[in-house]
């Protein structure tokens, strides 16, 4: 079954939502979309024209400015660290929480909640 994937920003909210195709997630028959993941941008680069920052809540207790060891400190050790980009992957309850922080890990720059892919 072919993979259908696709993305709606809302950049006025700060947020972008994520549909794939439950094939690609779960496994078995193909079928519309669902909704998949949700990223929201908490401070923004020079290329995040248009958009503005999310300003609503944040799950697990994190705050905006939260650091990676305060957020370490809150949810555990990560499932993956990419001391590249500053980006770190805990797995909550069957979910994928991506964080992207800034340099030197000093804060919150964008959150993603995902579902993981089948394996």
């Amino acid at each position: 079954p072919q993979e259908l994937s696709t993305g709606l920003d809302f950049k006025d909210a700060g947020l972008s939502l994520g549909f794939t195709s439950e094939f690609s997630l779960r496994g078995g028959e193909a079928r519309l979309p669902i909704l998949s993941s949700v990223v929201l941008m908490l401070r923004l680069g020079k290329r995040a024209s248009g958009w503005t920052v999310y300003g609503g809540a944040l799950p697990h207790g994190l705050s905006n400015t939260s650091s990676k060891d305060e957020v370490v400190a809150l949810l555990g050790a990560p499932t993956n660290l990419n001391d590249t980009f500053c980006s770190a992957l805990w797995v909550i309850d069957g979910k994928e929480l991506r964080i992207l922080f800034t340099d030197e890990w000093k804060q919150i720059k964008q959150l993603g909640l995902s579902l993981p892919r089948a394996t």
